[in-house]
């Protein structure tokens, strides 16, 4: 279901990426704590992020 913006727009995509694996280390280190506040703040930047990338390269069903 990928958009062809995946590889014509190769920059942001690659961009999104690396956006995504910075939340989800922040997820697991937020995970790591057991801090549930911290986890759920963690959870909702990694959700943003997939979200962007969905909104920019995904397309629906």
């Amino acid at each position: 279901r990928a958009l062809p913006a995946v590889w014509s727009d190769g920059a942001k995509f690659e961009a999104e990426k690396t956006k995504f694996a910075a939340a989800v280390e922040k997820l697991n280190a937020a995970a790591q704590t057991g801090k549930l506040d911290e986890i759920k703040a963690a959870y909702g930047e990694t959700g943003a992020s997939c979200k962007s990338c969905h909104d920019s390269f995904r397309a629906p069903e």
